[in-house]
């Protein structure tokens, strides 16, 4: 963007455009002293190397807003005429000037506000003052909302790295004529997403079969087939279809009559909607840490925590046991002190759907299991989860309690409270499509997986998930740990170098001992989750990430040690 070729083609094109403009500048000029009394706006902006600049701009809001963002200001703020000069772009002609004395290029990061020159530098760090400031740019073509500058900066920083001189003559191309304006430009890789969906081929087939019954509300023939593959695939009686995991938990814990009152175990290291639903039903969560075989909770902790409630106070009621990164608990210590302690077993399974524990599957042990279907999970309808028990009786209970709690009979009659978390026969399609390739998903993702462990293993200080004896992991994400000690980047760092290449990547589950929600919840820790937040990293793991890709994130991985 610093180039010789385009410095010189900014100054032709500024030059030649005030010359050849002047007779329309100067009505514009005449115009706008009618319309505000002073037709130009200048304000100061920060331009390359952080030297400031006089930004010109025609005026387009009346005086007093001169010094307010302009994603700020009443849109009753702006003039007639003003709207007319930017409908036309026509306001930003006065930057011409600022291009032909080198302050400004007429592609390049938007001119920073000197109010938010710090702000910027320590969000985004990515040398967006190397290079001049830009007439247009990358946010400006696709039109992103002012009001957004953690976006902006992003745009401008996809800019800046990517930038190939056929981007000059197209960015002014797409402003000149406004082609391009709020819709995606490309410039630079496809994003790596960390999970996203991966479709079959086949989800076309059931969505059509769908649309064709008229089926495409809540319930509906592709709902049951749906819950009856599920149940079968997890050898489980009865599956019950809601529209999140969320609510599938919040149900069980209804149906189960966990209240006020009522203790509910929870594991610590894990997602917040595993733990939430506690409080909807009014009970008290109590958190548990993990262990290192399984990242999973400690048994050893359950057994503690549940010793010393009961000589507390009340014994908890409830367990509910998360399943983390595609991989099961150690169910049958677990199980086993449930049912000696009659404490009711419910399983998170939401990261887990394809996993072994022996030879059954995660979800089917306690007296309820549920799973999610929500857009990053090994298979997706978009949102969605499921109730899967052998309790026939707590089957009709969560069912009867997603769809509004109505009551048998023609008229809409209510004895309890229920929800609207019924499921979409359209949504089930899809699932069922899904769901069909969920054993080469999980093929796929152990395979990425393996990919990593092969080309990252070898760096000193790196620790890969591992896989405990007691079953088969999906690999849902790849995760390890690092160890800055032994001269490892902190997991931070290599988010960071991951994002400038458009590649996502994330820290391990913060655990809920630590969120401000739950800093007052009782906690049985021994320090394990605290350590696999502090040093865990998830890498980009899509189950049809391709080798070259995968090749690309380890490369950039090994650049940092």
């Amino acid at each position: 963007m610093n180039s010789p070729l385009i410095r010189l083609f900014d100054f032709s094109f500024a030059l030649v455009g005030l010359v050849a403009g002047f007779p329309l500048l100067l009505l514009l000029y005449l115009f706008g002293l009618l319309d505000t009394g002073k037709p130009l706006f200048r304000q100061k902006r920060v331009g390359r190397h952080q030297i400031p600049f006089i930004l010109w701009k025609f005026r387009t809001m009346k005086k007093n807003t001169e010094s307010v963002a302009s994603h700020l200001v009443d849109p009753a703020s702006i003039t007639s005429f003003g709207k007319l000069l930017r409908k036309t772009k026509l306001d930003e002609v006065p930057q011409l000037w600022n291009v032909l004395k080198g302050e400004m290029s007429l592609v390049g990061p938007r001119p920073c506000l000197f109010s938010q020159k710090d702000l910027l530098t320590e969000r985004q760090n990515q040398n967006v003052f190397d290079v001049r400031p830009g007439v247009t740019g990358l946010a400006q073509i696709q039109n992103v909302d002012m009001s957004r500058p953690k976006e902006l900066a992003r745009l401008d920083a996809q800019m800046i790295r990517h930038f190939r001189l056929p981007d000059f003559f197209r960015f002014i191309f797409l402003t000149l004529f406004g082609r391009g304006q709020g819709d995606a430009v490309n410039i630079g890789p496809e994003r790596i997403y960390l999970s996203p969906p991966h479709l079959s081929g086949e989800e076309g087939t059931y969505l059509q079969d769908a649309l064709k019954s008229n089926w495409i509300g809540p319930v509906g023939p592709h709902v049951r087939r749906f819950e009856r593959e599920m149940a079968s695939l997890l050898q489980v009686e009865k599956a019950v279809s809601v529209n999140s995991g969320t609510a599938a938990l919040h149900l069980i814990l209804r149906a189960l009559n966990i209240g006020p009152g009522d203790i509910v175990l929870c594991s610590s290291f894990t997602f917040v909607a595993s733990v939430n639903p506690v409080l909807y039903v009014g009970a008290q969560p109590v958190l548990i840490d993990s262990e290192t075989t399984s990242w999973n909770l400690d048994p050893d902790l359950l057994e503690k925590a549940i010793e010393d409630l009961k000589n507390k106070g009340p014994k908890p009621k409830a367990l509910i046991l998360v399943h983390l990164y595609g991989q099961s608990a150690n169910l049958e210590r677990i199980q086993a002190i449930c049912e000696r302690e009659n404490i009711l077993l419910i399983e998170d399974a939401a990261e887990a759907l394809g996993a072994t524990y022996g030879n059954r599957c995660p979800g089917s042990f306690g007296v309820a299991g549920f799973l999610s279907f929500n857009g990053n999970k090994i298979i997706t309808t978009s949102g969605g989860g499921m109730i899967v028990t052998n309790d026939p009786e707590l089957a009709t209970q969560t069912r009867y309690l997603a769809a509004q709690a109505k009551d048998p009979g023609t008229s809409y009659e209510h004895s309890v409270m229920g929800y609207n978390y019924s499921f979409s026969n359209v949504l089930a399609a899809i699932g069922r499509a899904q769901l069909k390739a969920l054993p080469g998903r999980v093929i796929q993702k152990r395979e990425v997986f393996r990919k990593y462990q092969k080309g990252l293993g070898d760096l000193p200080g790196i620790t890969f998930m591992p896989e405990a004896s007691w079953g088969k992991s999906t690999r849902w994400l790849s995760c390890l740990l690092l160890n800055p000690r032994e001269g490892t980047p902190e997991p931070m760092e290599v988010i960071e170098e991951l994002e400038k290449f458009n590649i996502e990547s994330r820290p391990l589950w913060k655990p809920m001992h630590q969120q401000i929600i739950y800093r007052e919840t009782p906690f049985y820790g021994n320090g394990v989750a605290d350590d696999l937040y502090d040093r865990g990293l998830c890498l980009p793991s899509p189950s049809d990430l391709s080798p070259t890709q995968q090749d690309h994130i380890i490369e950039i991985i090994r650049r940092l040690f």
